[in-house]
């Protein structure tokens, strides 16, 4: 989903391909739920430039790097969601604000299974 304004993805699943799973980027208030990103070559969902998002009841596993990564985003919400068996980070906050994530789950990724890098502004 690029540049959109409240777009949605509901009941979705993405696997197996060359890049992402989902692909978020430049976008406001959109929302992610009840979605199964896993086994993708990057990052099971990227949310990058976004503002107002919300991730719910969602799982990306099995990625060869992060589960999920919130990239130069603010005020992003995750909730109900896993994060698990990741090469790299379950959920990677970079250089972003005010994300939050709540009654989520990440556990069995190669390297953290949350980290947060504070956008320099923080």
């Amino acid at each position: 989903m690029w540049s959109s304004n409240s777009g949605q993805i509901n009941n979705s699943q993405s696997y197996s391909n060359g890049g992402y799973g989902i692909f978020y980027s430049s976008s406001t208030g959109g929302q992610i739920n009840n979605s199964q990103s896993y086994s993708n070559r990057n990052a099971g969902i990227y949310y990058s430039y976004s503002v107002n998002g919300t991730i719910s009841n969602s799982q990306s596993y099995n990625n060869n790097s992060h589960g999920i990564l919130f990239s130069y985003s603010a005020n992003g919400v995750i909730s109900g969601s896993s994060f698990y068996t990741n090469t790299g980070v379950g959920v990677y906050f970079a250089n972003s604000n005010n994300e939050q994530l709540n009654n989520s789950q990440s556990y069995g990724n190669t390297s953290y299974g949350v980290y947060y890098y504070p956008a320099a502004n923080s």
